[in-house]
């Protein structure tokens, strides 16, 4: 196998609103608007579901949510800005965590 050196970027996107603290879209709905935006913008990804966690603000309140996550290569930091700006809109999420693995080797075998 001959394997490419190239940059993966992992995106979690929570799926809990930032104003309701609740999921105002379903799951299957979630998945299905991010593998197509995946697909139509780079032609594909992996996209797993999750379950996210993290301390509110408030330093007590633990909040659990879905999550799904992201693995792209062969993209850019504009690309994932511009990904990461569209989703934040459209599941009104305050933040969206972006992880850069900045050296993999990568093939399709």
């Amino acid at each position: 196998m001959l394997f490419e050196n190239v940059s993966m970027f992992r995106v979690a996107l929570g799926l809990n609103d930032q104003v309701s603290k609740k999921q105002e879209i379903r799951t299957t709905d979630a998945y299905e608007i991010v593998a197509q935006y995946c697909a139509d913008h780079f032609g594909g990804a992996t996209v797993t579901m999750s379950k996210g966690i993290y301390k509110h603000n408030d330093g007590i309140t633990v909040v659990k949510e879905e999550t799904i996550v992201i693995d792209l290569v062969y993209v850019t930091v504009d690309d994932i800005e511009s990904m990461v700006n569209h989703f934040k809109q459209i599941f009104n999420q305050e933040s969206v965590m972006v992880i850069r693995f900045p050296e993999v080797g990568c093939c399709f075998a």
